[in-house]
């Protein structure tokens, strides 16, 4: 075990962090690429499997930064129908959605990459403290008068 971490300590002291050169790719770059289209395209693919449009559910649901009342404004439906929505999407993408944001990553990348989002993830504002508190004892989406 000492003999693994000793090689792993060498060979990461061995690799020096490059500066970026002007032939260095941009994030955006590598986000319109076909294999990442692809991986985009795949990702979102086992939501075909149900009539309802989940994938603009997530994407609007995503857009309220996972307010469940207010992507359900928006696409004039009940806070219960999207959550709903969203169980299904868990069921069918194999992921966590509604228990907390580590689910939600990959898609919002996904989303970029199918236009689905109109910016780059790492040019996204901060959100603003207000919406990183969250009353106690509420869960993501369920937020009564406090943006969460």
């Amino acid at each position: 075990m000492l003999d693994l971490a000793l090689q792993i300590d060498a060979r990461a002291a061995s690799m020096q962090a490059k500066p970026p050169s002007w032939d260095t790719p941009s994030l955006d770059d590598l986000l319109s690429t076909h294999p990442a289209q692809a991986w985009a395209d795949l990702t979102f693919a086992p939501l075909e499997q149900d009539r309802r449009d989940l994938r603009r559910t997530l994407q609007v649901w995503l857009g309220h930064n996972t307010n469940a009342d207010s992507a359900a404004a928006e696409l004039e439906v009940h806070p219960q129908t999207i959550r709903g929505r969203l169980r299904s999407a868990e069921r069918l993408l194999q992921r966590s959605l509604l228990a907390g944001a580590a689910g939600t990553h990959d898609l919002v990348i996904a989303l970029f990459i199918t236009g689905g989002i109109p910016t780059s993830p790492g040019r996204l504002q901060p959100l603003s403290p207000a919406l990183l508190q969250r009353p106690q004892g509420t869960g993501p989406g369920d937020c009564a008068d406090v943006p969460c």
